[in-house]
């Protein structure tokens, strides 16, 4: 359990990494379940960013199932590691994944987006910024969020539950950091998705004044 297996036997380490393009769905799905063993324990970087790079590359499988698991794994990736490590590579792989052929996998691609920017409080409150580290296309998620739930009627109430029922911060978020988030995607949101943030912080504020006033 102590090895470094992707270190001390890199053709090993290689032939695992291929199975992530098995012609099998199953042995794809349980690649995918082992991603974060592969990205975050070995000491071989370039192993970890491979195992990355063909997690995302599953976001595009046939299957549906794998996309799902392609999905759910970079989430969990992103949310235990404040999102180092994801690349701009992976977040324009997880908003495809908004106009999937599938409801599913559009209701997954949304959950993941909500999850990954709710770890971002914790990386601003610690640094008072953004870290180095972390990919700005993160501050993207509220704007592409919006604006699918716009687009997208199927989808929408299951953003609306994002948004507005579970918030893209968690309660227990300062509100010093809150608007220093809210600064931040403002300042990096293109033209087209500012009138979409906008939109949803003009919401949220209404909804948290109609409830002060039934409380």
């Amino acid at each position: 359990p102590e090895s470094d297996i992707p270190e001390h036997f890199p053709k090993l380490a290689g032939a695992t990494l291929q199975r992530y393009k098995d012609v099998c769905p199953n042995i794809r799905v349980h690649m995918l379940e082992h991603t974060p063993q592969l990205a975050t324990f070995t000491k071989n970087a370039s192993i970890r960013e491979q195992a990355l790079n063909m997690a995302t590359d599953r976001l595009q499988d046939p299957e549906e199932r794998v996309r799902l698991a392609a999905l759910q794994t970079l989430a969990g990736i992103a949310t235990s590691h404040s999102l180092h490590g994801i690349s701009h590579r992976t977040f324009d792989g997880l908003f495809a994944r908004l106009r999937d052929a599938k409801l599913a996998v559009r209701r997954e691609a949304a959950t993941a987006m909500a999850s990954m920017f709710r770890s971002l409080a914790g990386d601003v409150a610690r640094v008072g910024g953004l870290s180095d580290a972390v990919d700005t296309m993160v501050l993207n998620i509220p704007g592409r969020l919006s604006g699918a739930a716009v687009q997208d009627f199927e989808l929408r109430p299951h953003i609306h539950a994002l948004l507005y029922q579970q918030g893209l911060l968690p309660p227990s978020t300062p509100a010093p950091t809150a608007a220093k988030i809210w600064a931040l995607v403002w300042a990096d949101a293109e033209p087209k998705d500012r009138d979409q943030v906008l939109r949803l912080l003009r919401s949220k504020t209404e909804l948290q004044r109609a409830m002060a006033a039934l409380l």
